[in-house]
């Protein structure tokens, strides 16, 4: 089993991989996907954040089709939104996620540090997983230290990539890219020096862990 715990992209339904869609709570309404959602407001995407996050409420008390909330976090690149902002609209996230007893799915463009004084105020009950992560392997052991998963992709740090594993906090995604996730999971079982089936049993393991309750839910229903 492969799992894709992060993608924007529809590669087409297959029994080998468990995919997560990550969705906007306007975007969720429109879609007609069968596969299991993440669900959030991206700190790119903070429009009439008041109404969205009304939306993200009744979404959330409506259905069990969802897995996780995100992506959400923060950006201090690319948003045109304040830090102050996109953080207010992050922490009334942080308390869905902890009250539907859902992990977090998060973006976060140098804001790593912010992300680490953040968890050690709220001590979340729920899991909180970096997606798409580059960063070297000092920010990363940081990261670990302070009780995040994180999620790699097509493009990663080695070093990284091999701290996350020994951890048990490396997880897989495809994001928007063109790349499979069958051949992500090639690469990385290539950089680790370890078989595939081997990466396959350590993902799906660590996955299980954080999503395993809400999937058997989902799947009952």
């Amino acid at each position: 089993m492969y799992w894709d715990i992060h993608s924007h992209k529809a590669f087409g339904e297959t029994e080998s991989v468990l995919r997560i869609h990550s969705l906007t709570p306007s975007e969720f309404r429109e879609s007609k996907t069968s596969e299991f959602i993440s669900i959030g407001l991206h700190p790119w995407h903070l429009e009439k954040f008041d109404e969205q996050l009304d939306q993200l409420k009744q979404i959330l008390n409506s259905t069990t089709s969802i897995l996780a909330i995100g992506e959400c976090g923060l950006d201090r690149i690319k948003s045109k939104y304040s830090l102050e902002t996109q953080t207010n609209v992050f922490l009334e996230q942080i308390e869905l996620g902890e009250a539907f007893n859902l992990p977090l799915i998060l973006h976060s463009v140098k804001t790593n540090s912010d992300l680490l004084h953040i968890i050690k105020e709220k001590k979340p009950h729920s899991p909180w997983i970096i997606h798409g992560y580059r960063g070297n392997a000092i920010e990363c052991a940081k990261l670990l230290r302070g009780g995040f998963y994180l999620s790699f992709g097509e493009h990663f740090n080695p070093e990284s990539l091999t701290l996350a594993y020994k951890n048990s906090r490396l997880l897989t995604e495809t994001d928007t890219g063109e790349v499979s996730i069958e051949t992500i999971y090639k690469n990385i079982s290539r950089s680790l020096n370890i078989d595939l089936q081997e990466l396959e049993q350590s993902v799906d393991k660590t996955a299980r862990n954080i999503f395993g309750a809400r999937l058997s839910l989902t799947l009952s229903c």
